[in-house]
């Protein structure tokens, strides 16, 4: 029998935006350092450490366009879509703005209103180019096809999608664990997945429940996060702060002492009060059997020293009793030797 059982180490990373020491991507804060010290060493009795999210609070100061899909080609020029968040009545009314910035007048901007759909009407000849185009997705375009008008129209083949940013992914290579992600068809260095379920302008607030990885790496100091999209962009928080709590549960081999019957103690005072409470309960109830049998048994007087009772066992008589040992491995966590 194994004489090690293991115990677990959790602890609690707390990560506020505001207080890294290294921004990579600026002001959109999505890509960010924190140089902590000895966060975790290899020991020798480590087994395996486990890392996940365990909750945080992020808010939505992302827009739906934005600076990486606001640019639309056109064979007279590049249409650059204003950063925001909109609705369809209010991106027409951007587009249509920025079509005659770029000196393309008499454009109709429209929107079928049964299926979402975009519809650019005008006389002057006209194409949505795909190279370069990064709008292509939100305003229903299929990505690689160029659209050129057909009697004065080109409709797109797709609803408008103003849905913006969906999931949150949050990457690290410091902390990388043994995930995978269809967007690269292998392992990544995800950490954690948090849905984009509040308004424009509102917050998060993410609670883990079940969701913990083997990490891989056995040295951690410097711990770095970015927070992706679903399309693996980097979120532009507009400078806004997030934060975001980790825990980090490392599992330990622990050898029992050499006494290990130590252990024992008090699971036996606990027994001895239980079995005091029954025997006290069962004098003023004759119809009930006393503990250990269906029958009364009348004392021994070779055996209690002509007292005509019994006596409590020792301490010492029940840990050296093999009928009344217990397996203290039962209440351990157990390894195979």
């Amino acid at each position: 029998m194994s004489s090690d059982y293991i115990q677990e180490d959790i602890r609690i990373i707390n990560l506020y935006s505001q207080s890294a020491t290294q921004y990579l991507n600026g002001t959109l804060k999505s890509n960010v350092c924190f140089n902590f010290k000895n966060l975790l060493e290899d020991e020798p009795d480590i087994i395996y450490s486990t890392l996940g999210v365990v909750n945080a609070q992020i808010p939505v100061s992302y827009y739906t366009i934005n600076e990486f899909n606001n640019v639309l080609l056109t064979n007279l020029g590049t249409i650059t879509i204003t950063r925001g968040n909109y609705n369809a009545t209010t991106l027409r009314t951007e587009l249509t703005a920025r079509l005659v910035a770029r000196g393309i007048t008499g454009m109709v901007v429209t929107i079928n209103a049964s299926t979402g759909v975009l519809i650019f009407t005008t006389t002057t000849v006209f194409s949505f180019l795909p190279t370069g185009s990064t709008a292509y997705d939100i305003l229903g375009f299929v990505a690689g096809t160029t659209y050129t008008k057909v009697g004065n129209v080109i409709t797109a083949p797709h609803p408008l999608n103003l849905l913006g940013i969906q999931q949150l992914r949050i990457t690290s290579n410091a902390l990388a664990c043994s995930n995978s992600d269809s967007t690269q068809m292998g392992q990544t260095n995800l950490i954690g997945l948090i849905q984009s379920t509040a308004p424009p302008f509102g917050m998060i607030l993410y609670a883990n429940q079940t969701s913990y990885s083997v990490l891989r790496a056995k040295n951690i100091s410097l711990v770095d996060i970015q927070i992706l999209d679903e399309n693996n962009f980097f979120v532009d928080f507009n400078n806004i702060d997030w934060t975001i709590s980790l825990q980090l549960t490392i599992y330990r081999r622990v050898a029992l002492p050499s006494n290990s019957r130590d252990y024992l103690v008090p699971i036996l005072a606990t027994l001895t009060t239980i079995q005091n409470t029954l025997e006290v309960g069962n004098q003023g109830s004759p119809t009930t059997p006393p503990l250990g049998g269906s029958e009364a048994t009348p004392p021994d007087a070779s055996t209690d020293g002509g007292q005509g009772g019994t006596q409590d066992p020792s301490e010492e008589d029940f840990l050296n009793n093999d009928s009344n040992s217990l397996d203290i491995m039962s209440y351990n966590k157990q390894l195979p030797s």
